[in-house]
């Protein structure tokens, strides 16, 4: 069981791992608070791939790495159920054990 936690993420880098129509509510709502996205994802949706063509995220159509969270401040993973969710729990505990991770 969880709960709400409301995080200061203006100017602050935040990874977002996958690419469909909830990353891409999720990424608008990190851009309304100002943060930093970078969205690494195989298939992205067209929603996510026009922010990208735009430059309000930088972005890289590709499977997740542990490098990827080399600077991020909260990691955004967007299927609990995918085992690149795992990998990612996983690899952060690694990487900075500090870093907020959201798995959705």
């Amino acid at each position: 069981m969880g709960y709400l936690v409301n995080l200061a993420v203006e100017g602050r880098q935040v990874l977002v791992v996958g690419g469909g129509a909830v990353a891409a509510r999720k990424i608008q709502d990190l851009l309304a608070a100002k943060a930093q996205v970078k969205v690494v994802a195989v298939e992205p949706c067209e929603g996510v791939r026009s922010l990208a063509e735009r430059d309000a995220i930088s972005a890289e159509w590709r499977p997740y790495t542990s490098q990827d969270l080399h600077g991020v401040f909260l990691a955004v993973a967007l299927n609990a159920f995918n085992p690149v969710s795992g990998y990612l729990i996983h690899s952060s505990s690694f990487a900075n054990s500090h870093m907020p991770l959201s798995v959705l």
